[in-house]
């Protein structure tokens, strides 16, 4: 498969994932398949995107909005839980049951600011433990969200660079970035190490940046009215996650070997970094890339947006994820 892109790749994702795609053995795009995707994309993106599909509260000023974003993002990773354990969900506010990953992490922000727990604060995430982590995000009948370590982790790691480089607020790499989206990721990245998000294969790097993509698109909806708050958005690729293939795959713009098919739907760990999972989260990079074309007005994040809810809306009938466990996504 010969690919182009017809806009500007200012942070080489689209390049080295569409070598990906034109060396794939596992994954395939298959072209026929994305006018079918693209109309399922355009009726989901007309129906709009309202605050509580796209996931955000208001935590009452945009200073706070903008800081309680990024730390979402900052730990917006690997929510599926083990075969055999119950799902992790959260019941906030009292008597409401979040069960899917984002709004379960999204309502544990809220009710720990509800609480009082200065979780917006960079001087408290310096000290933050897993085992006041366990509170924070403690899930209804003793659910436990995964990878708590790790995300105590990368919460000390953020505090540490906002106090020592942006005076303890995101807002100001915001505004370091001149509300810049490609500006904004490369601060992300020389800033904050927990989203690195590349592979190697056969002696490449291969990038990614999911959740440093993410950050721009998240503080977007922030600005409503004002699509050119944020330049640049245009210029971001797909945020290569496992609710996309599965979208994708269910859509048939995505196809997997015999022997994949077998591993995803028996529940086998794909390794994060084997050659099948960089497979799968290139060519989703490159779908929705064609996506994008066909449809011409709308930018790769907010396709994505519309296949991440589609998932929503079918994640009782699809056909399994693959699962990777990773810090990535």
């Amino acid at each position: 498969m010969q690919l182009s892109a017809n806009h500007p790749d200012p942070l080489g994702v689209l390049a080295s994932a569409g070598w990906v795609v034109e060396n794939a053995a596992s994954v395939f795009i298959r072209d026929q398949k994305i006018c079918v995707g693209a109309k399922a994309v355009l009726v989901r993106i007309k129906q709009g995107f309202d605050t509580l599909a796209v996931g955000f509260g208001d935590a009452g000023n945009l200073q706070d909005n903008v800081q309680a974003i990024f730390l979402e993002d900052v730990v917006n990773f690997s929510f599926w839980s083990d075969a055999g354990s119950p799902k992790w969900r959260v019941e906030w506010p009292p008597g409401q049951f979040q069960t899917g990953g984002w709004y379960a992490m999204k309502s544990c922000f809220e009710r720990a600011l509800s609480e009082g727990t200065p979780l917006l604060d960079a001087r408290y995430l310096l000290e933050l433990e897993e085992a006041t982590m366990a509170g924070i995000f403690r899930g209804a009948d003793g659910t436990i969200m995964p990878l708590l370590a790790p995300r105590a982790e990368n919460l000390r790691e953020a505090g540490q660079a906002l106090l020592e480089k942006f005076d303890g607020q995101f807002v100001n790499v915001l505004e370091e970035s001149g509300y810049d989206a490609i500006k904004l990721v490369q601060l992300i990245l020389d800033n904050f190490p927990s989203f690195r998000d590349t592979a190697s294969l056969e002696g490449r790097e291969i990038r990614f940046y999911k959740r440093a993509q993410v950050c721009p698109n998240d503080l977007s909806y922030l600005f409503p009215g004002q699509p050119e708050r944020i330049r640049n958005l245009n210029q971001l690729t797909a945020f290569a996650d496992y609710k996309l293939p599965q979208v994708l795959r269910e859509m048939g713009v995505l196809e997997y070997s015999p022997e994949l098919v077998r591993k995803i739907d028996a529940g086998e760990e794909i390794p994060a970094g084997s050659r099948e999972e960089i497979e799968i989260r290139a060519a989703t990079i490159w779908a929705v890339e064609l996506l994008r074309q066909h449809l011409g007005e709308y930018s790769a994040g907010r396709i994505d947006n519309a296949l991440w809810l589609i998932g929503q809306d079918i994640r009782d009938t699809a056909r399994p994820h693959h699962r990777t466990r990773t810090i990535f996504y």
